[in-house]
């Protein structure tokens, strides 16, 4: 298994002629989610207006989302040193759309049902309310007791997704499977190597501190960089399971 640094090392080679690209993607992909934000986006009045803007919202954050998750096809094609391109982020949209957006919808209900103990939380413990415009208030009259519900709920979903932080390269890899097969899929890939995975994140924690200073700019550079390096260590995991898988069939 590769270390962290192998990881990162292979990434910036693998860039090296291709942040043109990447940026130009990633560039594409925010003003397409601007638009849609501006022209759908608008708050209503009332409860149903409001409603209608929650509704849109939804339906906005999964189609952006199927979007987003064409970034991945990309990265790949960079990780294996293949010709990537600008379009590769409609991959989704191109091959089974309704597959990739069955996916994303899956992974947000289960976000939202582990969420819900530590709603109930803030609810009872820190007085978190729902206005009419569905907006959430948390005021911080307890901030001690708020403060650590927040950060429980931060820890528990990064414990629960990042299981499944593979599904969208299994997808660009084979996009005619069921959308349980990706969830399924990307839970074996990830077993045992869980805190590899985190430990590779965090390893992009001090940079992520010097993009601010750079007013987010640094962002065209680093985003590449963390997923192009997933994208090697997808790779990396898939082969020593494929590896593993046929060892044991030569033994048996």
């Amino acid at each position: 298994m590769m270390t962290i640094g192998e990881y990162k090392s292979g990434a910036r080679a693998m860039l090296l002629g291709n942040y043109s690209v990447c940026i130009a993607a990633i560039l594409l992909g925010e003003a397409i989610s601007a638009v849609a934000s501006m022209v759908f986006l608008n708050p209503g009045r009332g409860n149903f207006g409001s409603m209608i803007y929650l509704i849109s919202s939804l339906i906005i954050l999964l189609l952006t989302g199927v979007l987003h998750a064409g970034y991945k096809t990309m990265y790949l094609h960079i990780a294996r040193k293949q010709d990537a391109a600008v379009t590769d982020i409609f991959f989704c949209f191109k091959n089974h759309a309704d597959r990739a957006l069955s996916v994303l919808a899956l992974l947000i209900v289960i976000s939202f049902i582990c969420s819900l103990p530590f709603l109930a939380l803030l609810y009872f413990i820190s007085g978190m309310r729902i206005t009419r415009e569905l907006s959430i208030m948390i005021p911080l009259a307890v901030p001690g007791r708020t403060l650590l519900i927040l950060a429980a709920w931060a820890c528990f979903l990064v414990f629960v997704n990042i299981r499944f932080v593979l599904v969208f390269y299994i997808y660009a890899d084979d996009p005619y499977q069921g959308t349980m097969f990706y969830l399924s899929e990307s839970q074996k890939l990830m077993q045992g190597n869980m805190l590899r995975f985190l430990k590779l994140q965090l390893s992009f924690l001090g940079y992520a501190l010097l993009c601010l200073l750079t007013f987010g700019i640094g962002l065209l550079w680093l985003i590449p960089y963390i997923h192009v390096s997933n994208a090697g260590f997808y790779d990396t995991v898939l082969k020593s399971r494929v590896s593993d898988s046929f060892e044991e069939s030569t033994l048996s």
